[in-house]
């Protein structure tokens, strides 16, 4: 299993087992009271460990403390999510007392919920904690031994299973660390080269907490800094000046019994933050009451919320004392940097990394709301940002690990299932694996999931006719009549026939485990390499239109589609004099100032066609350009798309942007939309690898800016780079580990220095 110590990348190799743990999945059937019950047990420390973490996970949302101090909590929505969270710090010689806390679903229960129907809550929770001295490794696991405290009366937890052997391999060993925050080490001769801003971006500590930065509205007053109540009936709303995820804190002094009522919204703009029908069904998920006792009350809330406005409302008199997010954000080390002579560039890294960030929790997530499933369509970008921001791969193996079928993982429970939506996350799945392989050299990882790859290809092939293309045909809820799915990534049900979208993303995924069959020695790799072959030949007949000089979809020609053909020009599918009309085609008839919209023609079902535009598929059409000799429409375009949401005062980037002046979009923090980091790390420093795990690099930037440097993490080390233009001279700086090999692609009149550390 591959993981990251430090800052080396290690891959352990552990065996295929069978049978049972001893971690059990203790909990209560609560059929009174509270809904929450609390589990301890104390552990006895002679010596302080080097390294001290809990693996946990919870059918119900549930949170772990040490010696009283809360660590994190699980959301508890789906199987198999597995928090992986360090707690070294949090220890003490002697005693240690180790709680975990553990309540109903993620959301609260209602009357509609089969814990209702039952006439009782099944919830449950299995941990490991683990204290690890040199080779020494210590455990506590969750079992009937420890003390249950429940309001009901109920002392003994319940044993519900064991964790089996199988679940711990593929779940457990493959969870993504939280560490605690520590400094970051950089090598003195990166630092030399990148400059100050560097070190000092480096050295900026961690936010453990975030708190309102303004009050929007309130029939509160103000006295000694604490908002009063002079009524029974009061209300404040607070901005916390962007998008936030953690768990809520709230401090007040009632003069009377009552009820505090939270509402939560990440919105970007208060004008959204409405509490209208229309928001009726979010307001519900996102809300929480809870009861007030006369005097001092303290709130802490281990359900996570993401948001940037809250609104309370009391009912009684009372004075607010303290209000704060404790955030759960990773404190993922910032490895990544990037800045060049352009302020808005500069915040569109930064904005697209934050972006993905506050959506990085033990997997990559849609949005930080409340979807929290892997979706590998997104992952992609997910994964490349994350490499260039943080130089993480834990995230993308974690994500991998997850087995849900259905849309989003793009995994197939067999190749004979066909009506299902989203067909081509299958291939996304294959092509986030590949990207994985690329960036860590990592075989190990390869040869683990091989079989499921394997599964995703044939699943994919068996949806082939017999011109070697996939017709997308509907989605039927029933075998009768209803077309109901989602068949691509606009979330249109219409977008059907034979389209260059879907085929090129079948094309690049035989290439992908053509390669894969390779490093394990399958034959079956020269089929899928053959398939592809008959997949360009007939994706080149049949998909060209000369009328529209673009690929189209076969079942409506009447619209050019982005993605198909910005896809077919970055998997390789269009030849050069191809290229060069796509290029031109997509300027003529689908930009805009907000970027490249979706479709060429307004079609409702799809996002709204010409109306809406896709950050998603722009990040693709605009790596297509760096690809193809464009860097200019690459920046121009990344201006227009990026540009203008952070000009609509965007904190995060939307998962589709309104092709409008003033609208913003109802998905204001959406990961996938992030690949503007990306683009700027591996296009614009130029730092990408030719061979698996940065065993060949290449350095080819883009000269345009006047002066910019960055950092990019590789498997092998940070590479530095600084450019600067003095006296009509262009001067490069590279630093680089010892030993990379560099293939470096300058202007001819540049000077480029080369330092290895």
């Amino acid at each position: 299993m591959a993981n990251v110590t430090g800052e080396k990348y290690v891959i352990k190799d552990n065996g295929v087992v069978f049978g049972l743990t001893d971690i059990c999945r203790i909990g209560l059937v609560k059929r009174s009271g509270d809904e929450f019950s609390t589990y301890v047990k104390n552990v006895n420390l002679e010596t302080l460990p080097e390294f001290a973490a809990v693996r946990f996970e919870s059918q119900g949302v549930s949170a772990v403390y040490i010696n009283g101090e809360f660590i994190t909590a699980s959301p508890g929505k789906y199987y198999n999510r597995v928090v992986y969270i360090e707690f070294t710090s949090k220890l003490k010689k002697g005693d240690n007392e180790i709680k975990i806390v553990l309540g109903g679903s993620y959301y609260q229960s209602s009357n509609e919920t089969i814990f209702q129907r039952c006439g009782a809550q099944f919830s449950y929770v299995s941990a490991e904690f683990e204290f690890v001295n040199d080779e020494n490794r210590q455990t506590l696991k969750t079992d009937e031994s420890w003390e249950c405290i429940s309001d009901d009366g109920q002392n003994k937890p319940t044993n519900f299973s064991e964790v089996t052997k199988a679940e711990y391999e593929r779940f457990w060993l493959c969870a993504a660390l939280i560490p605690e925050y520590a400094p970051i080490n950089v090598p003195q001769k990166v630092l030399d080269t990148v400059g100050e801003g560097y070190a000092k971006y480096v050295a900026t500590p961690w936010q453990e907490y975030a708190y309102p930065q303004s009050v929007c509205s309130t029939n509160m007053k103000e006295e000694n800094g604490h908002l009063v109540s002079d009524g029974d009936s009061s209300y404040v709303t607070y901005d916390f000046g962007r998008t936030y995820v953690g768990f809520l804190t709230f401090e007040c002094t009632a003069e009377e019994d009552g009820v505090v009522e939270f509402f939560f919204d990440y919105s970007e703009v208060i004008e959204d933050f409405e509490f209208t029908n229309h928001h009726a069904g979010r307001v519900r998920m996102l809300s929480f009451k809870q009861p007030l006792k006369k005097g001092k009350n303290e709130i802490f809330l281990i359900r996570r919320r993401a948001f940037r406005y809250l609104k309370i409302n009391l009912n009684c008199k009372a004075e607010i004392v303290n209000v704060g997010l404790k955030l759960c954000m990773t404190p993922s080390k910032q490895l990544g940097y990037f800045h060049c002579d352009d302020d808005m560039f500069n915040k569109m890294w930064e904005v697209g990394k934050y972006t993905l960030h506050i959506n990085k929790h033990q997997e990559f997530e849609s949005c930080p709301r409340n979807e929290m499933k892997f979706f590998t369509g997104d992952g992609v970008v997910d994964g490349l940002v994350d490499y260039y921001a943080f130089g993480d791969p834990s995230v993308v193996l974690s994500s991998l690990s997850l087995t849900e079928p259905g849309i989003s993982s793009g995994l197939r429970t067999h190749k004979l299932d066909r009506n299902v939506s989203l067909g081509d996350y299958s291939g996304w799945r294959i092509i986030v694996a590949y990207n994985q392989y690329l960036y860590f050299g990592d075989k190990y990882f390869v040869e683990q999931y091989y079989d499921e790859f394997v599964s995703c290809i044939n699943w994919l092939i068996e949806q082939m006719n017999s011109s070697y293309l996939i017709y997308q045909y509907p989605e039927f809820s029933d075998q009768y009549y209803s077309m109901r799915g989602v068949v691509e990534f606009t979330c249109s049900t219409d977008r059907l026939g034979e389209k260059p979208y879907y085929n090129a993303v079948f094309y690049k995924s035989l290439l992908c485990m053509a390669e894969f069959a390779e490093i394990v020695g399958d034959e079956r790799g020269k089929v899928w390499a053959e398939i592809a072959e008959n997949v360009y030949k007939s994706f080149n007949e049949r998909l060209w239109s000369e009328e529209k000089k673009a690929y189209v979809d076969t079942y409506d020609t009447s619209y050019i589609p982005q993605e198909g053909n910005a896809l077919a020009i970055l998997f390789g599918l269009a030849n050069a004099e191809r290229t060069e009309l796509i290029k031109e085609m997509l300027c003529e008839n689908l930009w805009s100032d907000y970027g490249s919209t979706v479709l060429s023609k307004y079609l409702q079902h799809t996002r709204g066609g010409n109306a809406t535009v896709s950050p998603l598929m722009n990040m693709y059409e605009a790596e297509a350009r760096f690809k193809t000799g464009d860097a200019e429409g690459a920046v121009e375009l990344i201006r227009r798309c990026w540009g203008m949401q952070l000009k609509k005062g965007a904190g995060t980037f939307w998962e589709f942007s309104p092709n409008h002046p003033e609208r913003r979009s109802g998905q204001p923090a959406h990961a996938w939309s992030s690949g503007v980091t990306y683009l700027l790390s591996a296009y614009v420093l130029g730092i990408r690898p030719l061979k698996p795990g940065y065993e060949e690099v290449c350095f080819e930037p883009y000269c345009a800016f006047d002066n910019f440097e960055g950092v990019v993490p590789t498997c092998k080390g940070l590479v530095g780079v600084k450019y600067r233009t003095e006296n009509g001279e262009k001067q490069f700086e590279l630093a680089i580990p010892q030993g990379m090999k560099v293939n470096t692609v300058v202007p001819d009149n540049a000077k480029l220095t080369v330092i290895e550390y």
